[in-house]
């Protein structure tokens, strides 16, 4: 993907910076990934009276979510006529926009956008699992570290491993 090596900074929770002014939206919005993180950035986006356009690569927006959660999330945001594109994966950042390909046929389209948010996926890295665990030969590996997944399932995950450890 082309376009990132001008992105001007790069924040791995982008709803905090925004709703701590430490961050700044100019013009329309587009927001990549639309898990949780994604949907909450982008109702902070709105609220502070910007356009946000979520892209996603599935072909549901927040279906990693629960549904009630995705529904409120919606309503909330539908006066502010958010727009949603599933089932586009990310090509390329431009200055003017980002450039988005359907998985479904191929086709190319242009979304215009002064700001860029890319609200994507985790995957685990193994070299710093690794590193851990030579460090630390009892060291339990849970959640995002283990493997990609909802918050619930890291909650229910470190509950387990809790009842691992001697006392």
């Amino acid at each position: 993907m082309t376009g990132l090596e001008t992105a001007t900074r790069s924040m791995p929770t982008p709803q905090i910076p925004l709703e701590l002014g430490r961050a700044e939206i100019n013009g329309g919005c587009m927001i990549v990934g639309s898990g949780m993180s994604g949907l909450g950035t982008a109702e902070v986006v709105m609220k502070t009276g910007h356009q946000a356009t979520i892209a996603n690569m599935l072909p549901e927006i927040g279906a990693d979510a629960r549904m009630a959660v995705i529904l409120d999330l919606k309503q909330r945001m539908a006066p502010d006529h958010s727009s949603y594109i599933p089932g586009h994966k990310l090509v390329k950042i431009t200055t003017d926009g980002v450039e988005l390909e359907s998985l479904k046929i191929g086709s190319a389209i242009f979304v215009p956008a002064r700001t860029v948010i890319l609200a994507l996926g985790v995957c685990p890295r193994k070299n710093v699992v690794d590193c851990f665990k030579a460090a630390f030969p009892d060291a339990r590996v849970i959640g995002d570290a283990a493997r990609a997944g909802r918050v619930i399932d890291a909650t229910q995950d470190g509950y387990g491993q809790a009842f691992v450890f001697e006392t």
